[in-house]
Parts: C-alpha cells; sequence; structure tokens
C-alpha cells in the first residue's frame, strides 16, 4: 500500500492521493476512490488546488478508480495554479451527478497539455464553468461532448487562454439556460473566428441580473469574423452588454441578426472603429446579395451605429472598400410599382469624372435608355443636371442618384412622378471617404434630409449635409 500523502479535500473523508511508487520525484500523483472536492472559497488556501503545497513537483495526476470517484458540489479550483501539470489521466471516473460547479478547475494550469477522459465526461448536471480554461495555453481545445445543457454562468471560460487557437464543437454549445457570458473569451488573442450562430440567448435578461456578455470578445485582437446571428439581446440591460468588443481591432465580419437590439446606454460596445486608410473607408457595409469579398449592400454605418441600429442590422457586415462604386439597378414600374432587380457594383477610379450619361464608363448602362437627371436623399426634391451637380460645394460620403428613361419616351419633371408606362434605371454613385459625421449612409438617412431643409429654409446654397 503506497504513503498516502493527502486527500482531495479537506480531511480524510475525502480521497486518499500518494505518490506514484512513493516517488515524490516521479512528479505523478495517483487518486484513489472516494469523495472529491475543489478547495473553499475563503481561507488559507482558497482558490487553490489540494495540491498547493506541491504544486511545482506535481506534473501529472491519475485518477485510478473508475467506480467510486465521486465529485462533490463543489469543485472549483481542483487543478488550479499547477504550473508543471501536464497530463490528467481518467478525468471522466469522477462521477458529477452531484457536482455543479467546475469553476477554474484548469485556472492557470500553464503547461496543461492532455485531459485524458474529457471526451468521456458526463458534465451534464454542472451550471457553472466559470473560468474553467482561463490562463491556460492550449492551442486546440475539443470540446465536442462537452455538455452545457444545465449551464448558466459560461463567464470567464476561455478568458487569457491566449495561445488558443480553436475550440473544437464550441459552435454546438447548449446555452439555453446560460445568463452570464461575460469576458467568456477576452483575451484569448489567437482565435480568428467564432460561429456561435446556434447558440440560444434567450436568458440573456436584465430580469436574471449577473453581468451578460459584458466583455464577452473583449481584447481578442486577432479575432476576424464572428456569427450573433441568432443572438437575441432584446431583453439585456445596456450594463450587460458594455464593452463587448472593445479591443477587437482586426474584426472586419461580424453576422448580426434580426433580435440583436442594444439598450440605451450601451453605446457602441466597443467596437473599434473601421480603418480609414486605403483601401478602406472606415465604414461597414451590408453583404446583403453579394460575398464577404464583393458585399452587395447599400447600407453604410460607422462602428457605434452598427451595433445601436435596428434599421436593417440582421445581416453581415464587413469593412467596406473605399475604391468608389456604381451601383447600376434597373427598375420596372408593372403597376406603378418600382421593383429592384439585382445590383450590378462597378469599380470606377477615384475621383473619375461624369460624363453627360451620368456615368464613368464608356457605354450607356443599357440599349434604349437615355440620362434624365440627378437626385440625392441629401437633397430631398432637387434634381440636378450633371453639370449642376458638378458645381456643387460636394465632397465625400454623399450619395446621388442618377435617373434614366426609355430614349423614346424621356421623363418630364411632372412625368417622372407617375412611374405606371415606362422603365427606368437607377445608378447610385456612394462615393465613400473618411470625415464624414454622419453615422448612417442609407438612402434613407433622415438626419441628413432634416438639416438641410434647414439650410434650404434659409436659403444657403446647398451643401451636401453629410460633408460637414
Amino acid at each position: 500500500m503506497a504513503n498516502i500523502i493527502g486527500y482531495v479535500g479537506p480531511d480524510t473523508r475525502f480521497a486518499p492521493w500518494w505518490w506514484q511508487n512513493d516517488d515524490p520525484a516521479s512528479g505523478v500523483v495517483e487518486v484513489g476512490g472516494g469523495l472529491v472536492q475543489g478547495m473553499a472559497s475563503t481561507g488559507q488556501y482558497a482558490n487553490y488546488s489540494p495540491w498547493e503545497d506541491y504544486r511545482l513537483q506535481v506534473v501529472r495526476i491519475v485518477f485510478t478508480s473508475s467506480n467510486d470517484t465521486i465529485g462533490s458540489f463543489n469543485l472549483t479550483s481542483l487543478f488550479r495554479n499547477l504550473p508543471n501539470l501536464v497530463e490528467i489521466d481518467n478525468i471522466d471516473y469522477i462521477n458529477l451527478s452531484d457536482t455543479r460547479w467546475l469553476s477554474n478547475m484548469f485556472r492557470d494550469a500553464t503547461s496543461l497539455q492532455r485531459i485524458i477522459g474529457l471526451e468521456n465526461w458526463d458534465t451534464s448536471a454542472v451550471q457553472r464553468f466559470t473560468g474553467m480554461f482561463r490562463d491556460t495555453n492550449f492551442v486546440i481545445l475539443d470540446l465536442s461532448t462537452l455538455n452545457t445543457h444545465s449551464a448558466v454562468r459560461l463567464d470567464s471560460m476561455f478568458r487569457d487562454a491566449s495561445h488558443l487557437q480553436r475550440i473544437i464543437g464550441i459552435e454546438n454549445f447548449d446555452t439555453g439556460n446560460v445568463a452570464t457570458f461575460a469576458q467568456m473569451f477576452r483575451g484569448a488573442s489567437a482565435l480568428t473566428s467564432l460561429d456561435l450562430s446556434h447558440w440560444s440567448t434567450g436568458s440573456l435578461t436584465a430580469a436574471a441580473g449577473g453581468e451578460g456578455m459584458s466583455g464577452m470578445f473583449r481584447d481578442m485582437p486577432g479575432l476576424i469574423s464572428l456569427n450573433l446571428s441568432s443572438w437575441d439581446t432584446r431583453n439585456a440591460s445596456a450594463a450587460q452588454m458594455q464593452q463587448s468588443f472593445t479591443g477587437t481591432a482586426a474584426l472586419r465580419e461580424i453576422t448580426l441578426g434580426a433580435n440583436w437590439t442594444v439598450p440605451p446606454g450601451a453605446s457602441g460596445l466597443g467596437l473599434p472603429p473601421v480603418p480609414s486608410d486605403a483601401p478602406f473607408a472606415g465604414l461597414w457595409q451590408n453583404v446583403a446579395n453579394g460575398t464577404v469579398n464583393n458585399p452587395q449592400g447599400m447600407l453604410f454605418f460607422t462602428s457605434p451605429a452598427l451595433m445601436t441600429s435596428s434599421n436593417g442590422a440582421a445581416n453581415t457586415w464587413v469593412w467596406a472598400s473605399a475604391t468608389p462604386k456604381l451601383t447600376v439597378i434597373f427598375v420596372g414600374s408593372a403597376n406603378g410599382t418600382l421593383i429592384p432587380a439585382p445590383p450590378v457594383h462597378v469599380d470606377i477610379a477615384a475621383g473619375a469624372t461624369l460624363d453627360e450619361a451620368g456615368i464613368a464608363v464608356a457605354s450607356a448602362p443599357k440599349a434604349g435608355y437615355t440620362f434624365a437627371y440627378w437626385i440625392s436623399p441629401q437633397y430631398p426634391g432637387v434634381r440636378f443636371s450633371t453639370a449642376k451637380l458638378l458645381a456643387l460645394p460636394i465632397e465625400q460620403n454623399t450619395n446621388f442618384i442618377a435617373l434614366f428613361a426609355r430614349a423614346a419616351m424621356k421623363p418630364t419633371a411632372s412625368s417622372m412622378h407617375n412611374a405606371a408606362g415606362f422603365n427606368h434605371v437607377i445608378l447610385l454613385l456612394c462615393v465613400l471617404g473618411a470625415g464624414c459625421n454622419s453615422t448612417s449612409f442609407a438612402p434613407s438617412s433622415r438626419p441628413c434630409v432634416r438639416q438641410w431643409r434647414v439650410q434650404n429654409s434659409r436659403r444657403r446654397s446647398p451643401r451636401c449635409p453629410c460633408a460637414r
């Protein structure tokens, strides 16, 4: 019989442990059957593992009894702060039927590489996974079989796991009961992509209390793409969403769903501004019917506006290109209703000169059409010839639409209000650049409309209100 060195708990009622072959130099701890408990939250050994006094010696822990190793209610910090621990064997021997807390279980076990039996561990009754892998140095974690059905807290679960590049199975976590995701991935600086599109966040509510998703993705400088398309934040409080995206300067693709809303007081959520130097325009653009590399959307937002806007936010958003685009939309006028066809985007050179056809390409957009005039949502009710448009003090971030009619029936000022009976083509020229203070460049931007009316009533020269 090996010489018992200690117990996995505060006294002799708990599972005993000893050095393999009674050799402390081996660094191998063997654990016998019995009740296993994490350490108390207060006192001399608060939040440390049962092996704290041997923390520098332990390199491997082996559970030896598959039938009678029982996890207590609280297994908090069971393997915490064991900097030379490399491997845990047979962790699935610990029966978790009565266990509710696995908080900080592997925290600060900075050399840990293998957890043998994790794939067979039944965690279906566990409620708290707080800080479970915090400050570890895993590169890849396979959590494809981790059962989070009963979880109510996932906060700080991967916080400061700065070497972690991939979490297998994270997309399938059962989060229907989770109320706290706060700082879950904070400081996981090597993660580049997270698909959380299947997560349910219905329990993320102000009534549930807690920190919600505050700081959830904070300080993740490597994060490039994030999918939150299923997320429901309609009942979250402002405090529960604060600083969720602070420090994600590389995040350039984010998918939001129809139920993504931000309560007053949670302005911006810390989402960094889009770079405004080439090749980017300082704005987010919706992908719409396009692709991430070739977005076709016609909505543009700054970072704060993207987070708080409820206008068409259900989409994938990417950094808008600084290269100006001509967006050509052919519309029909059956029964007086204009029905847009899929837009066609054409790259043009920055500063291109518009010709009398209203386009910066050699040929007309469609045979049989002729240019009528320009309009702009920033100048409601005003129709511009190309010469008049070019005479305006237009700067940046301005939308203009060129209207075309069939050559045989070029519209008059009155006929343009009666769409029935003729077809026309719209070209939307969205000239993007830095320096615009407006937060939205959607064609229906009301702040621009109101400001222009104030200017116009004072008989000032027309000026694009978005180019302040």
